[in-house]
Parts: C-alpha cells; structure tokens; sequence
C-alpha cells in the first residue's frame, strides 16, 4: 500500500514536470539514474543512422492508471493488443510550451485531423521519463480524421516536453473502424497521418526511428507495428 502511494506521488509530480520550458534536466526532482540514462540515449534509424540528442521516448500508451494500454476490448491473433508509441514530433521553432501547442493544432487541423468527441481519453505518453498528459486533455476526444461514426485514423499525443532546443511531442495513432471501435492498424494510420503533415502544413516527414516497441509474445502482441516511430520536425 505504502509502495503503491509513493509511486503515485512520484507521477503525479513527474505528470506536472512536463512542459517545462527548460526540460527535464532543470526540475527539481530529477535524478542521477535518471539523468544519466537520459544523457546516454541513442536512436537508430531504418537505414541504421545513430540519432543523437533526442529525449528518451516512451515506448508505449500508458491508461489513467499509468499502465500501458491495451485495446479496448479487442485481441487480435487471439492475444493481448498492446498500443504502441508511433509519432515523435520536434518542433526547435516555437518560443514556449503553448507557442508549441498552439502551432501543432493549427496544423493538425490544417492536416485534417480535428480534437473529436468519441474517443477514450485520458492517457499519457512518457518522454524523458515524465508522464505526459493527453493533448488536448478534453474528455472524451482524441485527435481524428474522421467521426469515430465512420472508419478513421485517430490517436492521442503527448507533450511538449522541451530538450536541446526542441519541444518534443510523441503521439499514439491507430485505424479503427466505424463506431465499434474495432482494430485495423497502427501502420496506416501512423503512416497516414505523418503524410497528412507533411503535404499540407510545415510538419515535415523526417525520418523513421527504431523504438522497439514491436511485440509478439504468448500473450502480448503490437497487430502490424513494425517498431518504428515516425519523426516529423516542424519547419519554417
């Protein structure tokens, strides 16, 4: 019990840190694992180029109780729906945390995908080790391209999350299909919505990195994840 309160303190405190203007690495609750692990973080690319300098990413969607999320109610090869991580967006453009926000919704919008009512909310993404909470954070929405009436990409994201000159936003998006909410795939709507971005707003496709998230266990299984998160860096 006493366990299980200390660990809610912690990320609640952790959940509150991000956003911050100068990143992890100022807050007074950081700490030497912590930043050592961070300091440390590497990426490879498909084509196997080391990225360096990005925050250390959280690999999966974590639930209200800081679990990492499954589907709801939904398997897929009769086996547990995991959802993974599957969008980092850098932006070294905006001034501050809400010049950030802001400018991420004017292109989302831009891009097609609006803040709809129909979706769970209330998730959180991890970047830098600190519990960031679903952006926007209305109840019941999540970002979409479509009315959940109909088949549609939506996903959550996460952040910002500011380091070495970059607001970090990552973000978790998945095809479904009309109003029963059942699965179809991680890969189209991750690849959709980065090419959305890309044609129609100055969120440019950047690259895919390897976060190795792709699981396929006796219980556990990320459907057509092929562990790769798509980086897209905000241009001018």
């Amino acid at each position: 019990m006493i366990k299980t309160l200390l660990f809610l303190i912690l990320a609640s405190i952790l959940t509150l840190s991000c956003g911050g203007e100068q990143g992890y690495e100022s807050q007074a609750y950081e700490y030497q694992y912590f930043r050592e692990k961070i300091e440390t973080v590497v990426y490879k690319t498909e084509n196997e180029e080391v990225i360096h300098g990005l925050p250390e990413i959280g690999k999966w969607l974590f639930d209200p109780d800081y679990e990492p999320s499954h589907w709801i109610s939904e398997e897929f090869n009769d086996k547990i729906l995991r959802e993974p991580i599957n969008i980092v967006i850098a932006d070294s453009i905006s001034q501050t945390a809400k010049e950030a926000e802001q400018n991420l919704i004017d292109a989302l919008e831009k891009a097609g995908y609006k803040n709809r009512w129909g979706h769970s909310s209330g998730y959180k993404g991890l970047i830098d080790n600190i519990y960031c909470n679903q952006f926007p954070q209305d109840t019941y929405h999540a970002i979409s391209d479509e009315s959940f009436l109909f088949d549609n990409n939506h996903g959550r994201i996460f952040g910002p999350q500011y380091k070495n000159g970059f607001y970090y936003f990552t973000g978790a998006l998945s095809r479904e299909s009309g109003y029963y909410h059942d699965y179809i795939s991680f890969a189209q709507a991750r690849n959709e919505f980065a090419e959305s971005l890309n044609t129609n707003t100055n969120y440019k496709l950047s690259k895919k990195i390897w976060l190795d998230n792709l699981l396929n266990t006796e219980d556990l299984i990320t459907g057509d994840h092929d562990g790769y998160a798509i980086l897209i860096v905000a241009t001018k």
